[in-house]
């Protein structure tokens, strides 16, 4: 996110938990991209971890898990398959 708020946490070992992360937005850089996909991949392939907020933003279907199920909702939203989460 690079706010203020996350570099004073992150330079001061406390953790940083955004209020409102967009949904979908796994990798947390403000932008809905296959990026997240990626990121979603990468975290179940166990070769990544995502913050406490990009795993809430990656949890696209709301069922309290992040998985392949979510990388596939947000590919279809981005090639316009369905229009929301």
């Amino acid at each position: 996110m690079n706010s203020y708020a996350e570099e004073y946490a992150n330079s001061n070992n406390i953790e940083f938990e955004a209020l409102d992360p967009r949904i979908g937005d796994a990798n947390y850089d403000k932008d809905l991209n296959i990026q997240d996909v990626t990121a979603i991949q990468k975290y179940k392939a166990g070769l990544t971890t995502l913050s406490k907020s990009g795993l809430r933003a990656a949890d696209v279907t709301g069922d309290g898990e992040v998985s392949v199920r979510d990388a596939t909702q947000i590919q279809r939203y981005l090639a316009s398959i369905i229009t929301e989460f």
